[in-house]
């Protein structure tokens, strides 16, 4: 399984809420038998609010650092003024109050106070082990999700079968312990390529025992599946905007995210976020600039227009309008989701270059 940028970013948003989970489940309604999917949204909502109350104190106490980063500031510089030392003079008629030297907080100090604040919830053994234990739930109703149509298809014998899951599961639960340390504020290039060589070294373990599990042919076939995975979230969200009357085929759908995971695979991109292992060890706040996220963003329209014009050989001219509004919805989300990891990541000690 290739470790995306993308991907780091889901994963990492399942400690704020489940977002990854919820993506997954969402991709794959349609193939969710309904009573165990009411039990999976029952308890993503409960790990969800459990988070979320973390999170509202986590904003209680950053907001605090900020004030007294704030407060610290304008006590010092009165403490700085010296004494008058003139004799007393007649009482004269009271002065407007004095502005303090600054109206907003300075955002350096802010910015230490909330990160060491951050840090310090991160470095807490029990903190770090509540938010595993969060993601340790999070990966059965993600590896269902995730691998469901195809283990429904490969029809494993039980035994088989169960073996792949807690292997595929396994998978899921290096990329989101990578995710947990790349948040830790003191990751450095040399720890972000340590750890990225491990993830590498763990996956290619799994990946060893999947194979031998299952043999080369099928083997080939779910590692397909696992390198498409960004073309078939994509199809499972245009199938559903699709109306009854204009839906696709199976040989549709399988003709067109093929040829989506060719073009991606053939263009060229100056910045691969798709691919982290293609990236330098750099912070991903050093990695993730405005620049390199705009030039993104145009590159990736350029590679839509190359996959519309192949979808113009397999949708029907009813598919093909809802199909570039897709696109259009997908890139902006995307584009806003990197957005919001770029700044989050910033936050984290990466700096624009």
């Amino acid at each position: 399984m290739k470790a995306t940028i993308l991907v780091i970013f889901l994963a990492t948003t399942v400690l704020f809420g489940g977002l990854y989970v919820r993506e997954l489940q969402q991709s794959a309604r349609s193939q969710a038998i309904a009573e165990r999917a009411e039990k999976d949204v029952k308890d993503a909502a409960q790990r969800a609010a459990d988070i979320e109350k973390g999170l509202k104190e986590l904003s209680s106490r950053l907001a605090r650092a900020e004030i007294e980063a704030a407060n610290s500031t304008i006590r010092g510089g009165q403490t700085d003024r010296s004494p008058s030392t003139s004799a007393p003079s007649a009482p004269s008629a009271p002065s407007a109050p004095s502005a303090p030297p600054s109206a907003t907080p300075p955002q350096d100090s802010a910015k230490k106070k909330g990160l060491a604040l951050l840090g310090e919830m991160l470095n807490d053994p029990e903190m770090r082990d509540m938010i595993r234990s969060q993601q340790k739930a999070s990966r059965g109703p993600a590896m269902d999700m995730t691998y469901g149509p195809l283990l429904k298809q490969m029809n494993l014998p039980p035994e088989q079968s169960e073996k792949l899951k807690e292997l595929l599961k396994a998978k899921l639960g290096v990329a989101s312990e990578m995710g947990l340390n790349f948040l830790m504020p003191d990751m450095t290039p040399e720890k972000r390529k340590e750890l990225t060589d491990q993830m590498k070294e763990q996956t290619d373990a799994y990946n060893a025992q999947i194979r031998q599990l299952l043999g080369d042919q099928e083997y080939q076939r779910l590692e397909f599946f696992e390198k498409s995975q960004i073309e078939r979230l994509a199809m499972n969200g245009f199938k559903q905007q699709l109306p009854s009357t204009a839906a696709m085929s199976p040989a549709q759908e399988q003709q067109l995210t093929q040829a989506l995971y060719d073009e991606r695979q053939r263009f060229k991109f100056t910045t691969d976020f798709y691919d982290i292992q293609r990236q330098p060890p750099q912070n991903f706040g050093e990695l993730l600039t405005d620049e390199r996220l705009a030039t993104f963003a145009q590159e990736q329209e350029q590679l839509d227009q190359l996959t519309l014009l192949r979808a113009r050989q397999i949708l029907t001219a009813e598919q093909l309008v809802p199909f570039a509004e897709h696109q259009k919805n997908q890139r902006e989300m995307q584009m806003n989701m990197m957005k919001v990891g770029a700044k989050m990541f910033r936050s984290f000690g990466g700096k624009q270059p």
